[in-house]
């Protein structure tokens, strides 16, 4: 810069390099806390949408499980009820057999079990022995058992107001359906409160976006330029150079006084022409 005045040209010039650096390092600034602040919005939807699908995943992993229990206790429900309409019909089966034997020992008269009496008449007669084989088959006909004995059944099995414990598989059902009832994992997914402990890339985020709300944007910390020399007003003047102007000054002056005697020179010719054309 150069001026009339050396020591506030210079120091104009120092105030204008620290401004420049200032305006430098705000928009350095501006532009760094712009970009900070787009990274923390960013890890902020990010952490959101961790935690929305987190939870979306256990709820569903909860309706899962809920709808594989419902099936299974639907299954084991329907196992149950058949099994039950099974040993119902098994039972009335088992009473029409029984009336149709007791039946027949009415008609023949037996009336205590046939065996009961051969054990005691099994030496009285030695014909009784080929009976006792006959009778003592895998397979006796029930009527042989005598009516009374076959109508105690008949009026036990008709008075039976359950089936169950006479269902070997049942209680295994039952309890496994009492186990439905209580699903542990379900409980334990419902009570949640919190899923952050099991979202994985949770806490890295979280410390990235920590460090980042952590940054102190100081203008005195941002280094845009270095100075290597401040102005300083110079120990002569560098302008008007003298010689220069009385060289240039000489120069023209000659210039001039030449230019001067022939335009002079010109004119007096011209008017000692122009006397005698008048004469």
């Amino acid at each position: 810069m150069e001026g009339e005045d050396p020591v506030l040209v210079a120091e104009i010039a120092n105030r204008l390099g620290e401004e420049a650096r200032r305006v430098t390092a705000a928009k350095v600034l501006l532009n760094l806390q712009a970009k900070v602040n787009a990274r923390i919005k960013d890890l902020n939807q990010e952490i959101q949408l961790l935690r929305e699908k987190t939870i979306k995943h256990r709820l569903d992993e909860v309706e899962r499980l809920e709808t594989a229990d419902v099936l299974k206790r639907k299954t084991i429900t329907d196992k149950i009820a058949a099994l039950r309409v099974s040993a119902k019909k098994k039972r009335l089966d088992r009473i029409a057999t029984l009336r149709e034997a007791a039946g027949i020992a009415h008609s023949l008269g037996i009336k205590d079990p046939i065996l009961y009496k051969l054990d005691k008449i099994s030496g009285a007669s030695p014909g009784t022995t080929q009976i006792m084989t006959d009778l003592t088959t895998p397979a006796p006909q029930l009527y042989t058992l005598g009516f009374e004995a076959l109508e105690a059944e008949i009026q036990s099995l008709s008075a039976r107001t359950s089936d169950d414990p006479f269902i070997p598989e049942l209680r295994d059902l039952e309890e496994q359906l009492a186990i439905l009832e209580h699903n542990r994992k379900v409980e334990q997914l419902k009570s949640r409160k919190n899923d952050d402990p099991f979202i994985e890339p949770l806490r890295d985020k979280e410390n990235e976006l920590a460090y980042l709300e952590s940054i102190q944007n100081d203008p005195r910390t941002v280094i845009t330029a270095r100075l290597d020399q401040a102005a300083f007003p110079p120990e002569r003047r560098i302008k008007p150079k003298r010689p220069l102007v009385v060289a240039l000054g000489l120069v023209i002056g000659l210039m001039g006084g030449i230019f001067l005697a022939f335009f002079m020179n010109f004119v007096a010719s011209a008017k000692a022409r122009s006397v005698p054309e008048e004469a």
